[in-house]
């Protein structure tokens, strides 16, 4: 099986393997803006289209992390992202932002997320606590008051006999 293309560069003949040419078109792709299909996208789901039927729950490689995924017609999203406005920070670390979600528009959705993981784990841990959340924050940045944030659900982890889920900003 030909791992490889074989080029000749210098009357020798060289092997140049596939995982070192894939990288590199796409980033000439990138460069260029040929294929704009290259670039990824972030889709949010609006809080008023969200369908707890598209909810479904996939086992992944380890037996302790399960992933969400939300199906569209033709799409299958992993992970549940929502805009979370008129945020109200209550507080924030290099890692993580507690946001109290009383008064925002998708609070009935996350609740509603919130107690169908309850049904479908025996012993599971609620992400929401008072109306506050606990994101994890994708990189080291202080979020504003006021600003728009965005929010992924993506993994319920299980720790013993404990499951969790993992919220992470966009």
């Amino acid at each position: 099986m030909n791992k490889g293309y074989n080029q000749s560069y210098n009357g020798l003949n060289q092997e140049i393997p596939w995982a070192y040419i894939i990288p590199l078109i796409r980033i000439l792709c990138l460069v260029l803006n040929i294929f704009p299909f290259v670039i990824i996208m972030d889709l949010v789901i609006k809080h008023g289209n969200f369908d707890i039927g598209c909810v479904s729950i996939k086992g992944g490689k380890n037996n302790n992390i399960h992933k969400l995924i939300y199906n569209l017609d033709t799409i299958s999203l992993i992970g549940i992202s929502f805009e979370i406005d008129k945020s109200n920070l209550v507080n924030q670390s290099k890692k993580y932002v507690f946001i109290d979600i009383d008064k925002s528009a998708v609070k009935d959705t996350l609740l509603l997320i919130d107690s169908y993981l309850k049904d479908k784990y025996r012993i599971y841990e609620p992400y929401i606590k008072n109306s506050i959340i606990k994101v994890r924050k994708h990189k080291n940045y202080t979020v504003e008051t006021g600003e728009k944030l965005y929010i992924s659900i993506n993994n319920i982890r299980t720790k013993g006999i404990l499951s969790k889920v993992q919220l992470f900003t966009i």
